[in-house]
């Protein structure tokens, strides 16, 4: 999302997903959040 504000584009997030209850993170272990999935839109250059 942070590289987007120096652009001259727009994007917008329309879905975050992540990996589901079955397959719990520790709190001290980020990096184990293996599963990600974003579904975005990117506007034509303003």
């Amino acid at each position: 999302r942070q590289c987007w504000s120096s652009c001259d584009r727009r994007l917008q997030i329309l879905h975050e997903a992540g990996q589901p209850l079955d397959h719990p993170v520790p709190a001290a272990f980020s990096e184990g959040r293996y599963l990600k999935f974003v579904v975005a839109r990117v506007s034509a250059p303003v």
